[in-house]
């Protein structure tokens, strides 16, 4: 064993050679395959593509280059083709939501490189990884292929009888001693068992086992976001009372593992640093710390950064499955994917994409208030799902009042209710010039994905939605054209009340990174305001677009305060109770 110490890591000693049955994830299934005076004979499986045998691992491995020996002479290079299991690797890094494989869900993918056959052997290596093999490898040309199995899948007549395989992967061996040693009077344990590795020597004297094993060096495997734990981490168990004990050989290069409560100390050969007291153990500390304040508890909780979280608030009824979502800054949206809409539920949502934003910046130039502390937001007592949202903007004050609401009949009598009733976000908008001069403020409505709006008495509709195209028509034009497909009607987004003050018209309101140009993707409401006066407007939202005339009415004529009085007095009730 001594002499493998560098070489390329056979894993397949840690696999099981296998075949499967099936054809899909539900039905695929592995089975052992048992050999016959050291024999293996592949298995012929006609939904699997025909004979083959192969080896599978529990987690999956990196393999550079994979080397059979077959029970007399070798099949030709051509009649056997060396296949691996793929589902999502090389895949993108998306945090803890990074696709990664797994044994049921897949197929076969054959691997693209050189077969050399010598007398009972053929050698399978790879060439670099590509778009020609796998799709989404377009930047990935290494020479190992990660999967959980791998097989040689035989030509019809070429099936050949198997006496082993070499699996060589991206580790090498090296070598390690250490000894374990037990405190007191405690009974040495029954033994070790090695994963991924092999034990050299051991011997047990005066309490202290010490032990030599070939394991594996996985600097090359070492990829802190794909890789976390290299898959041929060498890791030795100690068979002790009352619980095995297992620990990675590679740890102890940092120095000696102490483990107090099972008495267990465990050091690589020729360390003499002391001991490594880890911090002391958690229920242990409890007793050190101060008694738990609500002061104390306050502090500790981490900061919420609002826009890299996405914090809102649900807007709703009780027994309803339309919602919206009310943005720490003001912004309304709504999303079917969130939603997790399903049957007709969104046959009446004519919305541009899967989710539709309202979204509500003030002023000239217009700020959208996208930061942390562009506003304050507050519930109803503190508890009431009727939101105030506050904030200045160049000397006029903000304050915006949300809340939802059936737009037909009230919220009692839940169980008699379908779940699809029509909702609405019922919002005042109170804008207070805080100066001393007579100011012209304004309050934007812009809707995203971005559509042609229009005012027509008193509701604001969409005309048209606003696509970005390329001109001219190819690919490599760096100019973006804006253009307005007309809807075959126009679809109603809310309505708007101003009291007989100020000016609505449809606007174009440009951001980053919408170029709008001049296609109204908005509508602005202007009113002059004295020194330190204040005018309120209001504003409908429907979670549809295709109301009924019922429902249209209905909106029309429904009050802002006695709609707020309705869901207040309700939600109230329902605390209390």
């Amino acid at each position: 064993m001594q002499s493998l110490a560098g070489q390329p890591a056979d894993i397949a000693p840690f696999g099981e050679v296998r075949f499967w049955t099936g054809f899909d994830a539900h039905t695929i299934e592995h089975h052992r395959i048992e050999p016959e005076d050291g024999i293996y004979a592949p298995v012929d499986v006609p939904e699997q593509g025909g004979s083959h045998i192969g080896i599978e691992w529990d987690v999956p491995r990196q393999i550079e280059r994979v080397v059979a020996r077959f029970d007399g002479e070798a099949p030709g290079a051509r009649d056997t083709r060396l296949q691996y299991w793929n589902h999502n690797w090389p895949t993108a890094y998306r945090g803890g939501w990074t696709d990664i494989d797994d044994p049921h869900n897949g197929g076969w993918v054959t691997a693209h490189g050189d077969v050399e056959a010598d007398g009972d052997t053929v050698t399978y290596t790879f060439d670099p990884l590509d778009i020609t093999e796998l799709a989404r490898a377009e930047d990935f040309a290494v020479f190992y292929r990660q999967t959980y199995r791998f097989r040689l899948l035989f030509t019809d007549g070429a099936s050949r009888p198997v006496r082993g395989f070499e699996v060589y992967s991206t580790s090498t061996w090296k070598e390690s001693a250490f000894s374990i040693a037990m405190s007191g009077s405690k009974p040495l344990p029954g033994g070790l068992l090695i994963r991924n590795g092999h034990l050299i020597a051991q011997s047990k004297r005066g309490g202290q086992i010490s032990a030599r094993v070939l394991g594996a060096d996985c600097s090359r495997q070492v990829d802190a976001k794909f890789v976390p734990v290299p898959p041929d981490l060498t890791v030795v168990t100690l068979r002790a009372k009352p619980r095995d004990v297992s620990f990675a050989v590679d740890d102890l290069a940092d120095g000696p593992i102490d483990i107090p409560d099972l008495g267990v100390t465990i050091r690589q050969a020729g360390d003499t640093r002391e001991r490594r007291t880890g911090p002391k153990p958690v229920f242990d500390r409890i007793l050190d710390e101060p008694e738990q304040s609500y002061e104390r508890a306050s502090r500790e909780v981490p900061h919420m950064v609002k826009i890299r979280q996405g914090r809102y608030v649900p807007l709703g009824c009780d027994s309803n499955r339309q919602e919206f979502a009310l943005r720490f800054n003001g912004h309304l949206f709504a999303d079917k994917r969130s939603l997790k809409v399903s049957g007709r539920d969104t046959a009446r949502l004519l919305w541009p994409g899967g989710r539709i934003d309202f979204k509500f910046p003030t002023m000239y130039p217009p700020d959208f208030r996208e930061r942390d502390d562009a506003a304050e937001q507050s519930a109803m007592n503190g508890c009431l799902p009727v939101y105030t949202t506050r904030w200045m903007d160049r000397q006029v004050e903000f304050v915006k009042t949300d809340f939802a609401a059936l737009i037909c009949g009230g919220p009692e009598n839940e169980p008699a209710k379908r779940g699809d009733e029509a909702v609405a976000v019922f919002t005042r908008v109170r804008i207070r010039n805080a100066s001393e001069d007579p100011i012209r403020a304004r309050f934007w409505i812009v809707v995203e994905e971005p559509e042609a709006l229009e005012v027509r008495d008193g509701a604001i509709v969409a005309a048209a939605r606003i696509a970005g195209e390329r001109w001219p028509w190819h690919k490599e034009a760096a100019k973006e054209r804006l253009t307005a497909r007309p809807y075959e009607r126009p679809r109603l987004r809310a309505l708007i009340e101003t009291h007989g003050r100020g000016e609505v018209s449809a606007a174009s309101c440009a951001y980053p990174p919408r170029g709008i140009g001049s296609l109204p993707n908005a509508v602005a409401y202007d009113v002059e305001l004295a020194p330190r006066e204040a005018h309120a407007i209001e504003l409908k939202f429907p979670f549809v677009t295709l109301l009924t005339d019922d429902e249209l009415s209905a909106l029309r004529q429904a009050s802002f305060d006695a709609k707020l009085a309705e869901m207040s007095g309700y939600w109230e009730r329902k605390i209390a109770s």
